[in-house]
Protein backbone atom coordinates (compact mmCIF):
# COMPACT_ATOMS: atom_id res chain seq x y z
CA UNK A 1 0.00 0.00 0.00
CA UNK A 2 2.80 2.12 1.01
CA UNK A 3 4.84 1.29 -2.37
CA UNK A 4 1.60 2.32 -4.26
CA UNK A 5 0.98 5.96 -2.53
CA UNK A 6 4.87 6.59 -2.94
CA UNK A 7 4.38 6.10 -6.90
CA UNK A 8 0.91 8.31 -7.18
CA UNK A 9 2.98 10.88 -5.38
CA UNK A 10 6.05 10.97 -7.92
CA UNK A 11 3.74 10.96 -10.82
CA UNK A 12 1.68 13.80 -10.07
CA UNK A 13 4.97 16.01 -8.57
CA UNK A 14 6.67 14.95 -12.50
CA UNK A 15 3.40 16.30 -14.24
CA UNK A 16 3.68 19.62 -12.60
CA UNK A 17 6.72 20.56 -12.80
CA UNK A 18 6.76 19.48 -16.09
CA UNK A 19 4.18 21.93 -16.57
CA UNK A 20 6.17 24.83 -14.98
CA UNK A 21 9.84 24.56 -16.69
CA UNK A 22 11.19 22.57 -18.83
CA UNK A 23 14.61 22.33 -18.22
CA UNK A 24 14.87 24.00 -14.52
CA UNK A 25 17.39 27.25 -14.27
CA UNK A 26 19.14 28.86 -11.15
CA UNK A 27 19.40 32.86 -12.51
CA UNK A 28 22.53 33.88 -11.09
CA UNK A 29 23.78 38.25 -10.53
CA UNK A 30 27.04 36.67 -11.98
CA UNK A 31 27.12 38.78 -15.35
CA UNK A 32 24.62 41.10 -15.04
CA UNK A 33 25.35 45.14 -14.93
CA UNK A 34 23.78 47.77 -12.93
CA UNK A 35 20.27 48.89 -13.98
CA UNK A 36 19.31 45.18 -15.63
CA UNK A 37 16.93 43.02 -15.41
CA UNK A 38 15.76 39.59 -15.67
CA UNK A 39 13.49 39.29 -19.12
CA UNK A 40 11.84 36.51 -20.92
CA UNK A 41 11.41 36.11 -24.80
CA UNK A 42 9.04 32.82 -24.30
CA UNK A 43 8.40 30.32 -22.65
CA UNK A 44 10.58 28.18 -24.53
CA UNK A 45 13.86 30.46 -24.13
CA UNK A 46 15.87 31.06 -20.87
CA UNK A 47 15.71 33.55 -18.52
CA UNK A 48 18.25 36.30 -18.98
CA UNK A 49 19.83 39.80 -17.74
CA UNK A 50 19.52 42.67 -20.54
CA UNK A 51 17.90 46.35 -20.64
CA UNK A 52 13.97 46.88 -21.08
CA UNK A 53 14.01 49.00 -24.74
CA UNK A 54 11.45 51.72 -25.72
CA UNK A 55 8.83 48.97 -27.38
CA UNK A 56 8.64 46.97 -24.89
CA UNK A 57 7.08 49.30 -21.94
CA UNK A 58 3.09 49.54 -22.41
CA UNK A 59 1.54 51.32 -24.51
CA UNK A 60 0.61 55.28 -23.50
CA UNK A 61 -1.75 57.51 -24.93
CA UNK A 62 -1.00 59.58 -27.51
CA UNK A 63 1.25 62.99 -26.56
CA UNK A 64 2.02 61.40 -23.13
CA UNK A 65 5.42 60.92 -21.53
CA UNK A 66 6.21 58.62 -18.82
CA UNK A 67 7.05 60.35 -15.88
CA UNK A 68 7.54 61.83 -12.46
CA UNK A 69 6.28 64.89 -12.23
CA UNK A 70 5.44 65.22 -8.07
CA UNK A 71 7.67 67.54 -5.85
CA UNK A 72 9.19 64.12 -4.37
CA UNK A 73 9.96 60.52 -5.30
CA UNK A 74 7.56 58.53 -6.65
CA UNK A 75 6.74 56.22 -9.23
CA UNK A 76 6.48 57.26 -13.11
CA UNK A 77 3.61 57.91 -14.91
CA UNK A 78 1.83 58.79 -17.73
CA UNK A 79 2.02 63.02 -18.15
CA UNK A 80 -0.27 64.70 -20.81
CA UNK A 81 1.45 66.70 -22.99
CA UNK A 82 -0.60 69.81 -24.40
CA UNK A 83 -0.81 70.62 -27.86
CA UNK A 84 1.66 74.11 -28.43
CA UNK A 85 2.34 74.46 -32.16
CA UNK A 86 1.73 78.24 -33.03
CA UNK A 87 4.37 80.67 -34.15
CA UNK A 88 4.42 82.09 -30.78
CA UNK A 89 4.14 79.27 -28.47
CA UNK A 90 6.94 77.32 -26.35
CA UNK A 91 6.76 74.37 -24.30
CA UNK A 92 6.67 75.17 -20.85
CA UNK A 93 7.81 72.88 -17.72
CA UNK A 94 6.71 73.67 -13.98
CA UNK A 95 8.46 71.25 -11.43
CA UNK A 96 5.56 69.28 -9.15
CA UNK A 97 3.00 70.80 -12.24
CA UNK A 98 3.68 69.10 -15.33
CA UNK A 99 3.80 70.78 -18.89
CA UNK A 100 1.85 73.62 -19.98
CA UNK A 101 2.10 76.38 -23.53
CA UNK A 102 3.51 79.23 -23.26
CA UNK A 103 2.01 81.54 -26.12
CA UNK A 104 3.35 84.95 -25.16
CA UNK A 105 7.17 83.40 -27.32
CA UNK A 106 8.61 85.72 -30.15
CA UNK A 107 10.05 84.22 -33.10
CA UNK A 108 13.44 84.39 -34.04
CA UNK A 109 12.29 85.95 -37.36
CA UNK A 110 10.24 89.30 -37.16
CA UNK A 111 9.97 88.52 -33.25
CA UNK A 112 6.84 90.61 -31.97
CA UNK A 113 7.39 91.80 -27.63
CA UNK A 114 4.79 92.84 -25.46
CA UNK A 115 5.30 94.59 -22.43
CA UNK A 116 8.82 96.01 -21.19
CA UNK A 117 12.06 94.72 -23.23
CA UNK A 118 15.09 94.94 -21.16
CA UNK A 119 18.33 95.56 -23.96
CA UNK A 120 21.56 95.13 -22.37
CA UNK A 121 23.54 98.57 -22.22
CA UNK A 122 25.40 98.01 -25.39
CA UNK A 123 23.73 96.84 -28.52
CA UNK A 124 24.80 96.69 -32.17
CA UNK A 125 22.89 97.05 -35.34
CA UNK A 126 24.93 95.88 -38.29
CA UNK A 127 24.44 95.57 -41.91
CA UNK A 128 26.12 95.53 -44.73
CA UNK A 129 27.67 99.03 -46.65
CA UNK A 130 24.43 100.27 -48.44
CA UNK A 131 21.94 98.84 -46.75
CA UNK A 132 19.63 100.73 -44.28
CA UNK A 133 19.83 99.93 -40.31
CA UNK A 134 16.68 100.92 -38.59
CA UNK A 135 14.78 101.11 -35.39
CA UNK A 136 10.60 101.67 -36.52
CA UNK A 137 8.38 102.51 -33.68
CA UNK A 138 4.37 101.37 -34.54
CA UNK A 139 0.99 101.77 -33.83
CA UNK A 140 -1.42 98.89 -34.73
CA UNK A 141 1.22 97.70 -37.12
CA UNK A 142 1.89 101.11 -38.88
CA UNK A 143 5.00 103.22 -38.79
CA UNK A 144 4.93 106.37 -36.95
CA UNK A 145 8.74 107.19 -37.02
CA UNK A 146 11.52 105.17 -37.89
CA UNK A 147 15.13 105.92 -36.93
CA UNK A 148 17.95 104.87 -39.54
CA UNK A 149 21.31 104.92 -41.16
CA UNK A 150 20.07 105.63 -45.25
CA UNK A 151 21.20 102.88 -47.68
CA UNK A 152 23.22 105.23 -49.69
CA UNK A 153 26.39 103.70 -50.53
CA UNK A 154 29.90 103.90 -48.87
CA UNK A 155 32.11 105.54 -51.24
CA UNK A 156 34.99 106.60 -49.45
CA UNK A 157 35.57 110.11 -47.45
CA UNK A 158 33.28 108.64 -44.91
CA UNK A 159 30.55 109.29 -47.27
CA UNK A 160 27.37 107.37 -47.23
CA UNK A 161 25.12 105.83 -43.91
CA UNK A 162 24.04 109.18 -42.82
CA UNK A 163 21.12 109.34 -40.43
CA UNK A 164 17.48 109.98 -40.31
CA UNK A 165 14.57 110.56 -38.32
CA UNK A 166 11.81 109.84 -39.94
CA UNK A 167 8.12 110.85 -39.66
CA UNK A 168 5.16 108.81 -40.66
CA UNK A 169 1.52 109.26 -41.49
CA UNK A 170 -1.41 107.86 -39.93
CA UNK A 171 -1.60 105.35 -42.67
CA UNK A 172 2.27 104.27 -42.49
CA UNK A 173 3.01 106.38 -45.23
CA UNK A 174 6.66 108.47 -44.93
CA UNK A 175 6.03 112.11 -44.53
CA UNK A 176 9.80 113.16 -44.89
CA UNK A 177 13.38 113.36 -42.34
CA UNK A 178 12.42 115.11 -39.69
CA UNK A 179 16.13 115.34 -38.46
CA UNK A 180 18.93 114.46 -40.77
CA UNK A 181 22.42 114.36 -39.87
CA UNK A 182 25.42 114.06 -42.54
CA UNK A 183 28.14 111.12 -41.44
CA UNK A 184 31.44 113.20 -43.04
CA UNK A 185 30.49 116.56 -41.93
CA UNK A 186 28.20 116.18 -38.53
CA UNK A 187 26.08 118.98 -40.20
CA UNK A 188 22.47 118.52 -38.88
CA UNK A 189 19.19 119.77 -41.13
CA UNK A 190 15.94 119.91 -40.42
CA UNK A 191 12.90 119.68 -42.68
CA UNK A 192 10.93 122.46 -40.63
CA UNK A 193 11.95 125.33 -38.48
CA UNK A 194 13.15 123.81 -35.22
CA UNK A 195 11.20 125.44 -32.34
CA UNK A 196 13.42 125.94 -28.92
CA UNK A 197 11.26 126.97 -26.03
CA UNK A 198 7.93 128.05 -27.51
CA UNK A 199 9.52 130.29 -30.05
CA UNK A 200 10.80 130.24 -33.56
CA UNK A 201 14.08 131.61 -33.91
CA UNK A 202 15.91 129.76 -37.03
CA UNK A 203 14.58 130.03 -40.58
CA UNK A 204 16.40 129.35 -43.62
CA UNK A 205 19.61 128.70 -42.25
CA UNK A 206 19.85 132.07 -40.82
CA UNK A 207 19.34 133.20 -37.47
CA UNK A 208 15.83 134.65 -37.59
CA UNK A 209 14.39 135.77 -34.92
CA UNK A 210 10.87 135.56 -36.18
CA UNK A 211 8.93 135.25 -32.48
CA UNK A 212 11.84 136.77 -30.45
CA UNK A 213 13.48 134.54 -27.61
CA UNK A 214 14.91 136.28 -24.77
CA UNK A 215 18.65 136.18 -24.97
CA UNK A 216 20.12 136.98 -21.11
CA UNK A 217 22.96 136.80 -19.77
CA UNK A 218 24.83 135.85 -22.70
CA UNK A 219 28.20 134.81 -22.65
CA UNK A 220 30.39 137.10 -25.34
CA UNK A 221 29.65 136.69 -28.78
CA UNK A 222 29.94 137.65 -32.39
CA UNK A 223 27.19 138.93 -34.61
CA UNK A 224 27.63 138.90 -38.65
CA UNK A 225 26.71 141.20 -40.64
CA UNK A 226 23.35 140.30 -42.57
CA UNK A 227 20.23 141.70 -44.15
CA UNK A 228 17.10 141.08 -42.91
CA UNK A 229 15.32 141.54 -39.80
CA UNK A 230 17.05 141.40 -36.48
CA UNK A 231 13.93 140.63 -33.61
CA UNK A 232 14.04 139.71 -29.74
CA UNK A 233 14.81 140.56 -26.41
CA UNK A 234 18.28 141.17 -25.19
CA UNK A 235 18.31 140.92 -21.61
CA UNK A 236 20.58 143.12 -19.62
CA UNK A 237 24.42 141.33 -18.87
CA UNK A 238 27.85 142.39 -18.75
CA UNK A 239 30.06 139.83 -20.62
CA UNK A 240 32.82 138.95 -18.51
CA UNK A 241 35.67 138.45 -20.78
CA UNK A 242 35.77 139.37 -24.86
CA UNK A 243 34.52 141.79 -26.91
CA UNK A 244 31.38 141.98 -29.45
CA UNK A 245 32.37 142.46 -33.06
CA UNK A 246 30.75 145.24 -35.38
CA UNK A 247 27.05 144.69 -34.76
CA UNK A 248 25.70 145.75 -38.46
CA UNK A 249 22.41 145.62 -40.04
CA UNK A 250 20.87 145.91 -43.11
CA UNK A 251 16.70 146.17 -42.87
CA UNK A 252 14.03 146.94 -40.21
CA UNK A 253 15.40 146.15 -36.20
CA UNK A 254 12.01 145.12 -34.52
CA UNK A 255 10.58 143.52 -31.41
CA UNK A 256 13.46 144.97 -28.60
CA UNK A 257 11.38 146.89 -26.53
CA UNK A 258 12.76 150.16 -25.51
CA UNK A 259 14.36 150.81 -28.84
CA UNK A 260 14.42 154.32 -29.75
CA UNK A 261 12.84 154.31 -33.20
CA UNK A 262 13.08 158.06 -34.26
CA UNK A 263 12.70 162.09 -32.88
CA UNK A 264 10.22 164.30 -33.95
CA UNK A 265 10.99 168.09 -33.42
CA UNK A 266 8.34 170.89 -33.80
CA UNK A 267 9.21 174.15 -34.18
CA UNK A 268 5.78 175.65 -34.75
CA UNK A 269 2.68 174.05 -33.47
CA UNK A 270 0.97 171.20 -36.07
CA UNK A 271 -0.36 168.05 -34.93
CA UNK A 272 1.88 164.83 -33.78
CA UNK A 273 1.35 161.62 -35.46
CA UNK A 274 3.39 158.62 -34.34
CA UNK A 275 6.00 156.64 -35.94
CA UNK A 276 4.91 153.13 -36.96
CA UNK A 277 5.54 150.77 -33.88
CA UNK A 278 5.55 153.41 -31.12
CA UNK A 279 4.92 152.15 -27.84
CA UNK A 280 5.97 154.68 -25.55
CA UNK A 281 7.15 158.45 -25.92
CA UNK A 282 9.59 161.00 -24.58
CA UNK A 283 7.94 164.65 -24.59
CA UNK A 284 10.46 167.43 -23.92
CA UNK A 285 8.09 170.67 -23.71
CA UNK A 286 9.87 174.01 -23.39
CA UNK A 287 7.78 176.85 -23.41
CA UNK A 288 9.23 180.68 -25.14
CA UNK A 289 11.21 183.26 -22.95
CA UNK A 290 9.34 187.10 -21.72
CA UNK A 291 10.59 190.00 -24.02
CA UNK A 292 12.85 192.59 -22.00
CA UNK A 293 11.88 196.10 -21.29
CA UNK A 294 12.67 199.10 -23.41
CA UNK A 295 14.25 202.44 -21.96
CA UNK A 296 13.16 206.09 -22.21
CA UNK A 297 15.84 208.66 -23.30
CA UNK A 298 18.57 210.06 -20.99
CA UNK A 299 20.06 213.49 -19.88
CA UNK A 300 23.08 214.21 -18.92
CA UNK A 301 24.32 212.01 -15.69
CA UNK A 302 21.03 209.64 -16.30
CA UNK A 303 21.18 206.04 -17.61
CA UNK A 304 18.52 203.71 -18.46
CA UNK A 305 18.33 199.70 -17.50
CA UNK A 306 15.34 197.51 -17.87
CA UNK A 307 14.21 194.39 -16.60
CA UNK A 308 15.19 191.39 -18.90
CA UNK A 309 12.45 189.03 -19.65
CA UNK A 310 12.86 185.56 -17.89
CA UNK A 311 13.08 182.11 -19.54
CA UNK A 312 10.36 179.54 -20.23
CA UNK A 313 9.08 176.77 -18.06
CA UNK A 314 10.23 173.47 -19.39
CA UNK A 315 8.94 169.37 -19.04
CA UNK A 316 10.55 166.62 -19.51
CA UNK A 317 7.83 163.47 -19.24
CA UNK A 318 7.12 159.86 -20.46
CA UNK A 319 4.13 159.08 -21.69
CA UNK A 320 2.73 155.44 -22.43
CA UNK A 321 -0.93 156.11 -23.79
CA UNK A 322 -3.45 158.68 -25.03
CA UNK A 323 -0.11 160.53 -27.10
CA UNK A 324 -1.40 159.48 -30.97
CA UNK A 325 -2.92 162.47 -32.74
CA UNK A 326 -2.37 165.29 -29.78
CA UNK A 327 -2.48 168.47 -30.69
CA UNK A 328 1.14 170.42 -30.21
CA UNK A 329 1.16 173.90 -29.51
CA UNK A 330 4.11 176.70 -29.47
CA UNK A 331 3.12 179.91 -27.97
CA UNK A 332 3.89 183.43 -29.27
CA UNK A 333 7.68 184.53 -27.56
CA UNK A 334 7.50 187.40 -25.60
CA UNK A 335 7.84 190.69 -27.46
CA UNK A 336 10.50 193.30 -26.84
CA UNK A 337 9.26 196.24 -25.21
CA UNK A 338 9.33 199.41 -27.55
CA UNK A 339 11.65 202.47 -27.12
CA UNK A 340 10.22 204.11 -24.34
CA UNK A 341 9.71 202.95 -20.69
CA UNK A 342 7.37 199.93 -22.13
CA UNK A 343 7.55 196.25 -20.37
CA UNK A 344 8.51 193.94 -22.65
CA UNK A 345 5.75 191.28 -23.59
CA UNK A 346 5.65 187.42 -21.68
CA UNK A 347 5.49 184.88 -23.36
CA UNK A 348 3.29 182.53 -24.49
CA UNK A 349 2.45 178.31 -23.42
CA UNK A 350 3.24 175.65 -25.31
CA UNK A 351 1.83 172.23 -24.75
CA UNK A 352 1.60 168.52 -25.72
CA UNK A 353 -2.36 167.98 -25.84
CA UNK A 354 -3.46 167.88 -22.39
CA UNK A 355 -1.03 166.28 -21.14
CA UNK A 356 1.77 168.81 -20.76
CA UNK A 357 1.39 172.62 -20.62
CA UNK A 358 4.63 174.75 -19.83
CA UNK A 359 3.93 178.41 -19.46
CA UNK A 360 6.29 181.34 -21.55
CA UNK A 361 8.92 183.59 -19.43
CA UNK A 362 7.33 187.14 -17.54
CA UNK A 363 8.17 190.12 -20.13
CA UNK A 364 10.71 192.42 -18.36
CA UNK A 365 9.41 196.17 -17.10
CA UNK A 366 10.88 199.34 -18.90
CA UNK A 367 12.87 201.93 -17.12
CA UNK A 368 12.89 205.92 -17.14
CA UNK A 369 16.41 207.09 -16.93
CA UNK A 370 17.82 207.21 -13.95
CA UNK A 371 20.94 208.41 -11.10
CA UNK A 372 23.55 206.50 -11.41
CA UNK A 373 24.34 204.13 -8.37
CA UNK A 374 20.53 202.14 -8.89
CA UNK A 375 20.35 197.91 -9.66
CA UNK A 376 18.19 196.50 -12.08
CA UNK A 377 16.57 192.97 -11.60
CA UNK A 378 15.48 190.65 -14.40
CA UNK A 379 11.69 189.41 -14.36
CA UNK A 380 9.86 187.06 -12.29
CA UNK A 381 9.85 183.40 -13.12
CA UNK A 382 7.26 181.78 -14.72
CA UNK A 383 5.50 178.51 -12.93
CA UNK A 384 6.26 175.48 -13.02
CA UNK A 385 4.24 173.18 -16.15
CA UNK A 386 1.75 171.08 -15.19
CA UNK A 387 1.33 167.61 -16.09
CA UNK A 388 -1.52 165.21 -16.20
CA UNK A 389 -1.44 161.52 -17.18
CA UNK A 390 2.39 160.99 -18.04
CA UNK A 391 5.11 160.23 -15.98
CA UNK A 392 7.53 163.71 -14.80
CA UNK A 393 10.67 162.66 -15.38
CA UNK A 394 12.23 167.01 -15.39
CA UNK A 395 10.02 169.99 -14.54
CA UNK A 396 11.71 173.65 -14.13
CA UNK A 397 10.43 177.11 -14.12
CA UNK A 398 12.25 179.60 -16.16
CA UNK A 399 14.97 181.69 -14.44
CA UNK A 400 15.02 185.26 -14.05
CA UNK A 401 18.08 187.03 -15.32
CA UNK A 402 20.96 188.26 -12.91
CA UNK A 403 20.60 192.04 -11.36
CA UNK A 404 22.96 194.52 -12.59
CA UNK A 405 24.09 197.91 -10.89
CA UNK A 406 24.93 200.72 -12.37
CA UNK A 407 27.73 202.62 -11.18
CA UNK A 408 28.42 205.19 -13.65
CA UNK A 409 26.18 207.02 -16.56
CA UNK A 410 29.07 206.76 -18.82
CA UNK A 411 28.18 203.55 -19.39
CA UNK A 412 25.46 200.84 -18.98
CA UNK A 413 25.22 197.04 -18.76
CA UNK A 414 21.98 195.66 -19.45
CA UNK A 415 20.34 192.51 -17.38
CA UNK A 416 20.28 189.51 -19.51
CA UNK A 417 17.78 187.31 -20.30
CA UNK A 418 16.77 184.59 -18.47
CA UNK A 419 17.97 181.38 -18.68
CA UNK A 420 15.73 178.44 -20.32
CA UNK A 421 16.56 174.40 -19.57
CA UNK A 422 16.73 174.23 -23.57
CA UNK A 423 18.97 178.20 -24.01
CA UNK A 424 21.46 180.09 -21.96
CA UNK A 425 20.28 183.47 -23.13
CA UNK A 426 18.67 185.53 -26.20
CA UNK A 427 21.59 185.32 -28.25
CA UNK A 428 21.28 181.15 -28.15
CA UNK A 429 19.07 178.30 -27.51
CA UNK A 430 15.34 177.84 -27.24
CA UNK A 431 13.16 179.75 -24.33
CA UNK A 432 15.29 182.07 -22.84
CA UNK A 433 14.07 185.38 -21.81
CA UNK A 434 15.13 188.79 -24.15
CA UNK A 435 17.55 191.28 -22.64
CA UNK A 436 16.63 194.28 -20.89
CA UNK A 437 17.52 197.62 -23.09
CA UNK A 438 20.26 199.86 -21.71
CA UNK A 439 21.65 202.80 -22.21
CA UNK A 440 24.25 205.27 -20.91
CA UNK A 441 23.73 209.44 -20.70
CA UNK A 442 22.12 211.73 -23.42
CA UNK A 443 21.14 208.65 -25.28
CA UNK A 444 17.99 208.02 -27.14
CA UNK A 445 15.11 205.73 -26.14
CA UNK A 446 16.32 202.41 -26.76
CA UNK A 447 13.68 199.11 -27.29
CA UNK A 448 14.69 195.78 -25.41
CA UNK A 449 14.64 192.20 -27.13
CA UNK A 450 12.35 189.88 -27.94
CA UNK A 451 12.17 186.23 -25.80
CA UNK A 452 13.22 183.27 -27.89
CA UNK A 453 11.24 181.00 -29.44
CA UNK A 454 10.34 177.45 -27.36
CA UNK A 455 10.69 173.93 -28.80
CA UNK A 456 8.70 170.87 -28.32
CA UNK A 457 10.36 167.43 -28.98
CA UNK A 458 8.94 163.72 -28.85
CA UNK A 459 11.50 160.57 -28.88
CA UNK A 460 9.46 157.36 -30.03
CA UNK A 461 10.22 154.30 -28.61
CA UNK A 462 8.51 150.89 -29.70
Amino acid sequence: MKKLFAAALLALSSLAFGATLTPIQFISAAGSTSGQVITSTGPTTPLAWSNVSATALAAQAANTVVANVTGSSAPPTAVAIPSCNTSTSALQYTSGTGFSCFTGSAPSASPVFTGTAALPITNTVSGAAGTSRQFIFQTGGAARWVVQTSGEAESGSNAGSNFYIQNYSDAGSLLGNAIQITRSTGVVAFSQRPTFNGATPWDSGNLNLASPPSIGNATPAQVNSASGALNGSIGASTPSSGAFTTLSASGAVTGIPGRLLNVQVFSSSGTYTPTTGTAKVIVEVQAPGGGGGGVAATSTAQNAIAQSGSGGSYAKTLVTSGFSGVTVTLGAVGSAGSAGNNAGGTGGASSFGSIVSCPGGVGGAGSAGQATGFTQNGAAAPANCTVSGATVLLNFAGATGQPVTNMSSAAAYAVLGGLAALGYNSNGGNGSGGNGAAIPASTAATAGQAGVVGKVIVYEFN
